[in-house]
């Protein structure tokens, strides 16, 4: 058995406990990358020899966070074949782990949030951009969001499922991709508000049925949002905004995520409300952001010496 059929076996195997969108990444990674340099290799013969110039290679083609991530499918899978005594040690244990390091997430600023919101008075889909400012709430988290996982009485909502494109299949609805996304956030007044004001408009399953000339389309839970339909009226809603720089749907939740942290909020409450399975996440790309205590504390010292 060679690499390539190993690693699509191991995939295979692991589709039940998988989320749609980290299945279809791991055969890419297989039939993109790994089959090319590597997966002719009997899988039993594949040597940390094999391994680095194959990492190498992907990395100095431009891709080192691909490079990372074949190693982690090739560690998970070795893993589970050491576990259940195929074979006696991994190969990818003394292979050396690619460096990467992240791009720091693009976020807004108090002023250009307000300036965004602000320039979209009438959009329809301004309840999208709210629940991701103040929700922190992902792309497929907001095309999944159906009515029944709202309690706007209490003020709490539930966020339980997402929509996602899976290429081959389509949408399809699926739970969040670890235990800690799904999770409940409080809803304050101002956005139990605005969703209040939406649902008088329509009453239909998902919270973006009411959003008019968009690509709907059927998956498990019936008619809903696309998730690239999503992201043009999103390019569109930025259109209109005036002095505001350049972002990413996601850069929405990211600026929520940021402008927590600027204002004290502790990072472990960050965490929950992102839905982060780990509190390292959280820091590595939040934890640079300056809070106003931090701001404090630096000026009176800066005051009692100067």
């Amino acid at each position: 058995m060679t690499v390539s059929v190993f690693l699509s076996t191991w995939v295979d195997l692991r589709v039940p406990s998988l989320a749609p969108r980290t299945v279809e990444s791991y055969r890419a990674l297989i039939r993109l990358h790994i089959s090319p340099f590597i997966g002719f290799i009997s899988w039993r013969k594949l040597r940390p020899r094999h391994i680095a110039p194959f990492l190498a290679a992907v990395a100095d083609a431009g891709k080192p966070r691909t490079a990372q991530l074949c190693f982690a499918l090739l560690r998970a899978a070795y893993r589970t074949a050491v576990d259940a005594r195929k074979i006696d040690k991994s190969p990818i244990s003394r292979a050396f782990y690619p460096r990467h390091r992240s791009a720091l997430p693009r976020f807004w600023t108090v002023s250009q949030l307000r300036a965004f919101i602000g320039a979209q008075p009438d959009d329809v889909y301004r309840v999208a951009w709210v629940l991701a400012l103040c929700c922190g709430l992902r792309r497929g988290e907001l095309c999944g969001l159906r009515w029944r996982d709202l309690d706007l009485d209490a003020g709490v909502m539930l966020v339980c499922n997402q929509r996602v494109a899976v290429s081959g299949v389509g949408i399809v609805d699926c739970s969040p991709k670890s235990v800690s996304g799904s999770r409940r956030i409080p809803l304050p007044d101002v956005v139990c508000n605005v969703l209040t004001r939406h649902f008088l408009i329509q009453q239909a399953d998902f919270v973006s049925n009411g959003f008019p000339c968009a690509v709907y389309v059927l998956s498990v839970n019936g008619l809903g949002l696309s998730p690239y339909a999503l992201n043009r009226r999103f390019s569109t809603a930025l259109a209109r905004s005036d002095g505001v720089p350049r972002i990413t749907l996601h850069g929405l939740r990211h600026s929520m995520a940021a402008l927590s942290v600027s204002l004290g909020v502790n990072l472990k409450v960050v965490q929950s409300l992102l839905g982060h399975s780990d509190i390292a996440i959280t820091a590595r790309y939040y934890a640079h952001v300056v809070s106003d205590s931090q701001r404090d504390a630096v000026a009176k010292i800066a005051n009692s010496v100067l």
